[in-house]
């Protein structure tokens, strides 16, 4: 049921219009107020049941509302009849509004619905994707897993292989190295064997060598019977039998013996009588070694005799210091000739080496024959000067050359001593 009313005297809006109420069931639900600034008074006519007219002056303002309960004691006026059409076409005008209202809410709603509809196919299309992305990825899963023991088991199947390979290699190389061994071993035992015969021919080369050797020289071993020293004797012996084998030197060396020298095989077995131990024997009871301070004491006491000329004294003095002194250097032995030379002097005077003071010495002994041709009284005057003159120079040069003979002679090596 619609109702209409009319608001006049004043201005009123739609919580005014809530508030003006003669009783609290005024209206349970407005739809659309319309404001009124103008109107006159209120006014009610009593029609026909369930509707109400109202009558408007000046500028009235409808207002249309729904579901009145009841309006008394209402003060209104008369409405024409007139305004009631324009109500009407106002309110078909309204209805056919509302009509399209509600229709485009249908169709709303529809659209809605579509929309919905739309978003439930595009979820559902997100949700067939994304079972569609999980079975991808679960068959991507599946794929990787297939693929990664597919891998494991290739990379297994090569490492089996590659230790197959190396046990194959390492047993080959073992085996290599086996042979190569067992043929080194062969080739070392041939060479054993080689070197054997090489030696051997080599012996029977030089075994042939020493007997040609000794049989086209016939070099004959000197004698030895303690006249000569021991050291000087073997130097000369061993000179001679350089080439000789062990039992060529006993027995050649044993031959050599004579007089004193044979007492010195008793002393040995027969059965020991070879060259180490006869040179042995003989180094005891003739060498130097236990003479060293014998020949020390006789080198310190040693002067030039009256008539000893100073080439025999040179010479003896070598002699002795090597005997007292064998094992000393060349520089230490040279030292010690020229200090008990210039010490046995008859005229002592310090020189450095033995030649200066040899040199000086002879230069004494020609003055000393030139003064005693000099004085000679079965000489004339000037024959003497002339001789004495002339012979010191000639004097002079022949002693230097029979000392440096003698003194080359004195210190030559045990293999030219003769």
């Amino acid at each position: 049921m619609v109702h209409f009313f009319v608001v006049g005297m004043r201005s009123l809006n739609f919580e005014e219009l809530e508030k003006c109420e003669p009783e609290e069931s005024l209206m349970d639900h407005i739809i659309r107020p319309v404001p009124a600034p103008y109107c006159t008074e209120w006014s009610i006519f009593n029609g026909n049941p369930g509707q109400v007219d109202f009558e408007l002056e000046k500028s009235p303002t409808l207002h249309w509302c729904q579901k009145w309960d009841r309006v008394q004691n209402f003060p209104v006026n008369a409405v024409t009849r007139r305004q009631k059409a324009e109500v009407e076409d106002s309110m078909k005008q309204l209805m056919e509004m509302l009509s399209a209202m509600k229709a485009s809410q249908e169709q709303m709603k529809e659209d809605m619905k579509k929309s919905q509809r739309s978003q439930e196919e595009v979820k559902s299309g997100q949700e067939e994707l994304n079972q569609d992305m999980r079975r991808g990825q679960e068959e991507m899963k599946a794929n990787q897993e297939e693929l990664r023991q597919k891998l494991e088991d290739k990379l297994q199947e090569m490492k089996t292989t590659i230790e197959d390979s190396n046990t194959k290699l390492e047993n080959k190389l073992k085996e290599f190295e086996e042979a190569v061994e067992e043929e080194l071993n062969q080739v070392k035992e041939e060479v054993k064997e080689d070197k054997k015969e090489i030696n051997k021919k080599i012996e029977n080369l030089e075994t042939k060598f020493r007997q040609l050797s000794t049989t086209t020289t016939k070099i004959k071993v000197p004698t030895y019977d303690v006249k000569v020293s021991w050291n000087t004797y073997l130097r000369q012996f061993e000179a001679v039998v350089r080439n000789w084998r062990e039992e060529e030197k006993a027995t050649s060396l044993i031959a050599a013996l004579r007089g004193e020298a044979l007492e010195v095989l008793r002393t040995i077995p027969e059965g020991s009588q070879d060259y180490k131990s006869v040179t042995s024997a003989l180094e005891k009871r003739y060498g130097y070694a236990h003479l060293q301070h014998v020949y020390q004491a006789q080198l310190k006491n040693r002067k030039q005799r009256f008539e000893e000329t100073l080439q025999q004294y040179e010479a003896d003095v070598s002699r002795m210091v090597n005997l007292a002194y064998p094992i000393a250097l060349a520089e230490v032995i040279e030292q010690l000739s020229v200090s008990s030379f210039v010490d046995g002097l008859r005229l002592a005077t310090r020189h450095k080496t033995m030649s200066e003071a040899l040199v000086q010495a002879l230069e004494i002994e020609a003055a000393k024959e030139a003064s005693r041709f000099a004085i000679n009284p079965y000489q004339g005057r000037d024959k003497k000067m002339k001789t004495t003159d002339g012979n010191l120079i000639d004097l002079l040069l022949e002693l230097l050359q029979q000392f440096k003979k003698g003194q080359n002679l004195g210190r030559c090596t045990p293999n030219e001593e003769r």
